[in-house]
């Protein structure tokens, strides 16, 4: 019986795999060929090095890295050269492309909350390492048993990396437009 059961979640795990990655390649073959047949809705981003192509549509939560700043909103429209933003704060702003420094798309409201607190548990991890680290640090100078608390330094380091690096992936994908990435 336990053996049936391994078999039957096995088969089940193996048809998901198969099934996702069947989907995910339909996906971007459907979104490549909508791109090019609706191009005023949607932003194609092709990246050079390996000719993966994205695409972001009408009603996308995004944030634009400008020069002087960044600007959150919808995305609305692409035309040649100019990108359209509503933004609750500014309202609709025709963005010139290469004025974009990189494109930040957002997931739902909530996933970007849980992000968020990634990031901000990732902060305080690095803010007590240097913490205790610098506590550490005096306590041997001063031969005290505070010295003891550098130990605790690695793990909260790699905590804070780990956990901004995972609130920042839950967050959205960033695209570098003049890197790796160029819109078409």
């Amino acid at each position: 019986m336990r053996n049936m059961i391994k078999k039957s979640a096995v088969r089940l795990l193996f048809m998901l795999f198969l099934y996702c990655s069947q989907m995910s390649f339909a996906q971007s073959i459907d979104t490549g060929q909508l791109a090019l047949a609706n191009p005023t809705h949607s932003l194609v981003l092709k990246n050079a090095n390996n000719n993966k192509i994205v695409q972001i549509k009408r009603g996308d939560k995004v944030r634009i890295f400008l020069s002087p700043g960044n600007l959150k909103g919808t995305f609305f429209k692409f035309s040649k050269d100019s990108m359209g933003i509503y933004s609750e704060k500014y309202g609709i702003r025709y963005i010139h492309i290469n004025e974009v420094k990189k494109i930040k798309v957002l997931n739902s409201t909530g996933i970007v909350m849980i992000g968020s607190l990634f990031r901000f548990s990732g902060i305080v991890g690095y803010a007590f390492g240097a913490f205790y680290l610098t506590v550490g640090t005096l306590g041997a100078i001063n031969g005290d048993i505070s010295s003891l608390l550098i130990a605790l330094v690695p793990p909260l380091v790699t905590y804070g990396l780990a956990s901004t690096e995972l609130g920042n992936t839950i967050q959205g994908k960033t695209y570098r437009l003049h890197s790796k990435w160029a819109a078409q």
